[in-house]
């Protein structure tokens, strides 16, 4: 039997169940076909619950980013329009002073919409190139000791692991690490000569959440204040930010980049001293790549 469905609706569904009745009266010995017919109507029926569901999920999370957005943006032009507000209804004041002030408002208004702009482009990520573990850690701390300002921080490497074999997008993955750690310099309250910023690998396990076959698990770790546990939940979300400065965009980059590797960014649970970020990506079986 061979039921064509154009698409997963109401209308859909509705026309399985009357195909269904019309095939048990038309002979009634066909209960076995029909019984078929009764699960594809299941499957039908759960399709579409998750994709209502997934729906509903992305609508939530665009009228959060939304009204985060909208929220700053409001901040920022309220800003700008008090003083010169004050000066057109004759309060004394320095007029460059004041237009200044509201200038400067204006610039960050531009830098809000600049990463709106940003984080709402399709960023293309070719994870076409296979390396070594061991040589990924090599080549991204050496990348970042030459980028980072002389006397930042100190950049060490911690590899357990390094023979399993990934592919990248090398270039998207140096700035998400050079993003890492300028996030940890931004929130690190220690000195330069003090921030110790180290990446590394330490295991490859199975993530079934993730799919099928092996992963690496690489990590950024820093030496900073942390994470509080009240933070931690929001870290990855859009324009969420502590920062007076940040619009908080960078970590949810980080992690859309991450995930076009296929694979995972999360930040470590436990008591480590400072931030650790666990990175996993598909470890290649066989030559083949990771299926």
């Amino acid at each position: 039997m061979h039921i064509a469905t154009a698409s997963l609706s109401h209308q859909g569904l509705t026309e399985v169940l009357v195909f269904c009745d019309n095939l048990y009266a038309a002979d009634p010995d066909l209960q076995f076909q029909t019984e078929r017919a009764a699960k594809l109507v299941e499957f039908l029926v759960l399709s579409l619950a998750r994709q209502e569901y997934k729906q509903r999920e992305e609508n939530a999370k665009w009228k959060e980013l939304s009204g985060r957005a909208a929220h700053r943006l409001a901040n920022v032009l309220l800003s700008a329009n008090t003083p010169l507000e004050l000066y057109l209804k004759g309060h004394q004041g320095d007029p460059r002073a004041t237009i200044e002030r509201a200038h400067a408002r204006v610039r960050d208004a531009r830098e809000i919409i600049a990463g709106l702009q940003e984080f709402a482009i399709q960023r293309e990520v070719n994870p076409n190139q296979q390396i070594k573990v061991g040589d990924l850690v090599e080549r991204l701390a050496d990348d970042l000791r030459k980028t980072l300002p002389p006397g930042a921080a100190a950049i060490k490497t911690d590899s357990g692991e390094r023979d399993s074999t990934i592919l990248v997008d090398y270039a998207r993955l140096r700035e998400e690490f050079a993003a890492l750690a300028d996030n940890s310099r931004k929130h690190s309250q220690k000195r330069p000569d003090e921030l110790e910023i180290t990446i590394g690998a330490d295991a490859v396990e199975n993530r079934s959440d993730l799919g099928a076959g092996p992963y690496v698990r690489l990590f950024f770790a820093d030496n900073g204040c942390g994470v509080s546990a009240a933070k931690a939940p929001y870290l990855f979300m859009p324009y969420y930010t502590t920062s007076g400065t940040s619009l908080g965009l960078g970590l949810a980059i980080t992690k859309e980049i991450i995930e076009k590797h296929a694979g995972a960014i999360e930040l470590a649970a436990g008591t480590h001293s400072g931030a650790r970020f666990n990175i996993y990506l598909p470890v290649i079986q066989g030559g083949t790549g990771h299926e």
